[in-house]
């Protein structure tokens, strides 16, 4: 498996690492509030947090699959 540099001078390349980034600091932020949640004062909302931070992690995994162009079989091996 081949891991390459992104190249900031394309503009494909640029947005798909600042829409990664963009979702790294979404799930950052996710994180720290299910963190100040607690599960008995408010199940609801731990719940929908968790459900987007799974959601958030699974489109980050997406893109970056995407950017730097794995094939199926790299990505099994990645998620193993």
């Amino acid at each position: 498996m081949k891991i390459s540099s992104i190249n900031f001078g394309n503009p494909a390349e640029k947005f798909a690492h600042d829409e990664i980034v963009r979702l790294v600091e979404k799930m950052l932020a996710l994180q720290k509030e299910r963190h100040l949640v607690r599960l008995e004062d408010d199940l609801d909302r731990v719940c929908n947090l968790e459900r987007q931070i799974a959601q958030v992690d699974e489109e980050i995994d997406q893109r970056v699959y995407a950017l730097y162009e794995l094939t199926d079989e790299e990505i099994k091996i990645v998620e193993r």
